[in-house]
C-alpha cells in the first residue's frame, strides 16, 4: 500500500514539452520490446520449473489443505498462519490434485497475476514522475522497469514456486497500493469498500500484514492532520475503510491468540536486530546474496538520485519527493515487523 504525494505546483512538464532528440523513448526499439517479452516468457516459465520434493512447510501446507474446510481453522491453531491461503490452496486441490506440481502451480499463477497491478502501480509512478517535470527515458520507464524487475527478481520467483502464502502476500500488497492511490484521489463508497477488502484479506494471509497496516494508518493519518481539514476529508475515510478493514479480522481473534501462546518458531532462534536487517536485504537475491544488494543499490538510486539526461544524474539529499512516502513505508514496516518478531521471540527468514 502506498501514498500518493501532491507535486509542487509550477513544475509539471509533458513528454511533449522535451527537447526533439529526447521524444525517442526507450521503448521504441523492437529488439528491445523482444528482450522484455523473452524477459517475461522466461519469468513465467521459471515460476513453473521447480521438480524438487515438497519441503517440510510445504507438506505442512498441503495436509492442512487436504482436510475439510471446517477442519482447516482447528488444524491452524496449532501451525501458526492465518486461513485464507489454505482455502484457496483446498479449492485448488479439489480442482487439480496434491502433486508437487499441481500444489505449487496455486503460487505461480497467482505471482504471474501480479505482473499487471504491479505494471499499473509503475505507471502511476510515471505519471507522478512526469508531474515532476522528470519523464526522461519515456513516459512508461518505471512501469516497465518494476515489472521486469519484479518478474526476474530471484524473492519474487522463489516465493512463486512455493506451496506457501508468500506469493499471495506480494499480490495482496500490489492491490493495496493500487486501492489506496485511487480512494486518495477520489473517496468514493465503492473505492473506499475496496481498500476495507484487500486490508482484511491482507491480515488473513499473513501476519506481516500487522506493521504493514499499521505503518499505513499512521502515515495517512501524519497526512490528514498535516493536511488543511477541508483537504484532508479522504485521508480520513480511508482511516476509516481501513479500521473497517481490520474487523474482519475478528472471527479470527481467538485461533490467533491460541497460536500466539502455544505455536511459533522452534526451527531457530531470535537473531539480532542487524542480523535481521542483512538478512532482509541479502533475500531480494534469493540464493544469490549479491543480486539482493544490488537491488539495494539500485533502491538507494532512486531514492536520492533524478536522471537529468541520457548520462547524468543528480543527487537529493533530502530524497527524492517523488517517492518518500513509499521508501518511507517499506523501511519503516520492515522495522516494525522485525521489532515485532525480536519482542515476541520469533526468529526470522
Amino acid at each position: 500500500m502506498g501514498l500518493e504525494v501532491s507535486p509542487h505546483s509550477g513544475t509539471a512538464e509533458t513528454a511533449d514539452a522535451q527537447p526533439a532528440g529526447m521524444r525517442r523513448t526507450w521503448n521504441d526499439s523492437p529488439l528491445l520490446i523482444l528482450a522484455i517479452g523473452g524477459a517475461l516468457a522466461l519469468a513465467i516459465a521459471l515460476r513453473f520449473a521447480t521438480q524438487s520434493d515438497l519441503w517440510a512447510d510445504e507438506v505442512l501446507s498441503v495436509n492442512i489443505a487436504r482436510l475439510p474446510l471446517t477442519r482447516i481453522p482447528e488444524a491452524l491453531r496449532h501451525d501458526g498462519a492465518p486461513p485464507l491461503y489454505y482455502f484457496l490452496l483446498h479449492g485448488w486441490i479439489r480442482m487439480f490434485g496434491y502433486g508437487p506440481v499441481s500444489v505449487r502451480a496455486l503460487s505461480g499463477v497467482i505471482g504471474i497475476g501480479t505482473f499487471v497491478p504491479l505494471w499499473f502501480a509503475g505507471r502511476r509512478l510515471d505519471e507522478r514522475r512526469i508531474r515532476l517535470g522528470a519523464a526522461i527515458g519515456g513516459t512508461r520507464t518505471i512501469a516497465w522497469s518494476a515489472l521486469l524487475l519484479f518478474a526476474l527478481s530471484p524473492f519474487a520467483i522463489r516465493y512463486s514456486t512455493e506451496t506457501r502464502m508468500y506469493a499471495l502476500v506480494m499480490l495482496g500488497v500490489v492491490l493495496g497500493y493500487l486501492a489506496m492511490q485511487r480512494a486518495l484521489e477520489r473517496s468514493t463508497v465503492g473505492r473506499l469498500a475496496v481498500v476495507s477488502l484487500i486490508t482484511g484479506l491482507l491480515l488473513l494471509t499473513h501476519y506481516w500484514a500487522f506493521p504493514l497496516l499499521a505503518v499505513t494508518l499512521v502515515a495517512i493519518v501524519v497526512r490528514a492532520v498535516r493536511a488543511r481539514p477541508e483537504s484532508a476529508r479522504a485521508e480520513w475515510r480511508v482511516v476509516g475503510a481501513l479500521i473497517v478493514g481490520g474487523l474482519g479480522f475478528l472471527p479470527w481473534l481467538a485461533s490467533f491468540r491460541f497460536q500466539l501462546v502455544h505455536t511459533g518458531t522452534p526451527w531457530g532462534a531470535p537473531v539480532s536486530p542487524f542480523g535481521s536487517w542483512a538478512t532482509a536485504f541479502k533475500s531480494f537475491g534469493g540464493n544469490a546474496h549479491l543480486a539482493g544488494w544490488m537491488l539495494v543499490v539500485l533502491v538507494v538510486a532512486g531514492l536520492w538520485a533524478r536522471g537529468v539526461d541520457a548520462r547524468h544524474i543528480e543527487i537529493d539529499l533530502l530524497t527524492r519527493p517523488g517517492v518518500r512516502w513509499e521508501a518511507g513505508l517499506a523501511i519503516a514496516t520492515l522495522g516494525l515487523g522485525l521489532v515485532m518478531a525480536r519482542v515476541s521471540g520469533t526468529t526470522f527468514e
